[in-house]
């Protein structure tokens, strides 16, 4: 036997070790969705401290609508900060090593909610935005207030908005990673369901 069969004969019979040995493993599953979780509440802190200092020196530096603008932005961005604070915190005390296949999925559906729920209520700031600014034309006394709030919340609800649907669609693939590892039950976009085998 040549070399050359001799190693094609020996790639054949370890490919199935190969591949078994680099599928996730249920923790590996549970510690990517909290590293993932992680990372977004970076990005929403980040983005919040960004705005909170930019819109700092743009209250001290501008007036009229601008000044309402920048002012919006950092009050805004106080609670986006928190929130993201919060959450990350949070999920500090959270342990993946212990959770079972039915936690890690309790946890992903945990998060997947949250994040719809809240791309819903972006659209809602979105809508707030939009009638603040079709107000500043009905009020001149504090025409530039409404308009300048009316941009940023139009501003921060659509960031947030492509935030939390990214979020949704980064986390989603997490849940057919888990079906493995969730003997009995399938899982679907609107829930799961358990199939329980019936002998003859």
């Amino acid at each position: 036997m040549s070399r050359k069969t001799l190693l094609l004969a020996s790639l054949f019979l370890l490919f199935p070790l190969l591949v078994q040995a680099q599928a996730p493993t249920l923790l590996d599953v549970n510690i990517q969705r909290m590293q993932t979780a992680r990372v977004g509440m970076y990005t929403l802190g980040g983005w919040a401290i960004a705005n909170m200092a930019i819109g700092g020196i743009g209250m001290a530096r501008t007036t009229g609508a601008t000044r309402s603008f920048h002012q919006m932005n950092l009050f805004w961005n106080v609670v986006n900060l928190g929130i993201a604070a919060g959450s990350y915190f949070g999920m500090a005390s959270d342990d993946p090593t212990s959770w079972t296949a039915w936690q890690g999925l309790e946890h992903q559906f945990l998060l997947e909610k949250a994040f719809l729920f809240n791309a819903a209520l972006d659209i809602a700031y979105m809508g707030g935005g939009l009638y603040l600014r079709e107000r500043s034309k009905n009020d001149p006394a504090r025409a530039d207030q409404w308009m300048g709030w009316g941009n940023s919340i139009l501003l921060q609800g659509g960031f947030l908005f492509a935030f939390d649907l990214a979020m949704y669609f980064i986390l989603h693939p997490g849940l057919a990673e888990l079906q493995p590892f969730l003997t009995g039950v399938q899982v679907s976009p609107t829930g799961f369901s358990m199939v329980i085998p019936i002998g003859r």
